[in-house]
């Protein structure tokens, strides 16, 4: 196993107690809930800050593939972002696929992907900065159904973004992701989505943002999902790019 493996497998045991904690009474112990996800992430991004080579040097030997996407700066991960709707939630383009750097005249991501077609890396690359050199780079560590993003600003040496997304038998569960600040590791707070299905079909995501348990603040959103095409949504996956469905929301603050 390589090493920037063994933070991961330690945390996520961790995490696993926790939550075991957290079932007796879930609704009343959420701010307890997302603080265990933060102090994960937070735990990821620290344990991960100085292994950009190796983790660089894993993603280049498990590489057997890239694809090209230009814009989607504006939502994670651009037209693969783990959250299937964080491009309506963001109100803005995830980009489109590209052919060649040719064609290409703005800001892009090249994703790499392995022999089972998953995707290892995600490089970024500002235009106003350089199309050749990437301004950010995220390494996808997974953990059996556990996916993790670590992202490193330019410099190599300082973790900017961590998420997490949780999955069963394919379908996403719930996604969590938090910006990093290596001089202020406390002062984090969390985007959080969890998503309901009904005959494996999804049916409502929960959105929690601006979550701090330190100041016993957040806001919650709540979708219903509705597709196009109930027959579309069983034979496809259920992902950013299956933009054949609509969000209504109901929307509480705490």
């Amino acid at each position: 196993m390589s090493p920037s493996f063994g933070p991961v497998r330690q945390i996520t045991s961790a995490f696993a107690e926790t939550m075991k904690l957290l079932l007796s009474d879930p609704e009343s112990e959420k701010m307890i809930y997302f603080q265990s996800i933060l102090d994960e992430l937070k735990q990821i991004a620290q344990s991960h800050q100085t292994h950009f080579p190796e983790l660089s040097n894993s993603a280049r030997d498990k590489s057997v593939r890239t694809i090209l996407a230009e814009g989607g700066d504006c939502i994670h991960r651009g037209i693969l972002c783990p959250s299937p709707i964080l491009t309506l939630l963001a109100g803005c383009n995830q980009g489109q696929e590209a052919s060649s750097r040719d064609s290409i005249s703005s800001n892009y991501f090249e994703y790499h992907f392995d022999a089972n077609d998953r995707i290892v890396a995600a490089h970024h690359f500002d235009a106003a900065y350089s199309l050749i050199e990437p301004d950010f780079v995220e390494f996808v560590l997974r953990q059996n159904e556990v996916e993790y993003g670590i992202t490193f600003h330019k410099g190599w040496h300082e973790v900017s973004y961590i998420s997490k997304s949780v999955y069963r038998d394919g379908q996403i569960q719930n996604y969590a992701a938090a910006d990093y600040d290596e001089a202020h590791p406390d002062e984090m707070y969390l985007h959080y989505e969890e998503f309901q299905y009904a005959d494996d079909i999804p049916i409502k995501v929960d959105v929690y943002f601006g979550i701090s348990p330190e100041l016993d603040m957040y806001e919650q959103d709540t979708f219903e999902i509705v597709f196009d095409d109930v027959n579309s949504a069983r034979e496809n996956n259920f992902n950013a790019l299956s933009l054949d469905f609509k969000l209504t929301k109901e929307r509480r603050e705490r």
